[in-house]
């Protein structure tokens, strides 16, 4: 997974996780996964999920899904998301939005600058977001979002 960029990864969510234990917080795992777009050309969202150790995956709520602001990833969250993750009361992710951390790199073949169209640009990302809410089937969500992810 990513190479050298997908073991900074797992070392750093790895390193989220002890220090919420340390701090004597409630038992949290995570998974990683590639989340295919269909989008006839391969392009996948890099998504981590956060389980609570012996909560219910797929509680009652909405799934939680944090973006990160530009040029980011999903390790923004490391120290955060096994706090939010006992509490929120359903499913959790992460994402790498395209173009960034661990997702597909699709080509830009967009304008850019003054002479890019803010809607094309917004597509872009927006999406991409809908093609995973899709490809994970999830029919309502609440985002959370940094900078340029909210």
């Amino acid at each position: 997974m990513g190479g050298s960029l997908g073991k900074a990864e797992l070392a750093l969510l790895d390193h989220g996780v002890r220090w919420w234990s340390d701090q004597g917080g409630a038992p949290v795992s995570y998974t990683t996964l590639d989340v295919p777009l269909h989008d006839g050309d391969g392009s996948h969202i890099h998504t981590v999920e956060y389980f609570s150790k012996g909560g219910e995956k797929g509680a009652k709520r909405a799934p939680l899904v944090c973006l990160h602001g530009y040029g980011f990833g999903t390790g923004l969250y490391f120290s955060t998301m096994p706090s939010i993750v006992g509490r929120w009361g359903g499913r959790v992710f992460a994402l790498d939005s395209l173009g960034c951390g661990l997702s597909s790199r699709p080509r830009w073949r967009l304008a850019q600058g003054e002479s890019a169209d803010v809607a094309e640009v917004e597509e872009f990302f927006v999406g991409g977001l809908e093609r995973w809410r899709k490809s994970m089937k999830i029919d309502r969500m609440v985002l959370l979002g940094h900078s340029i992810g909210g």
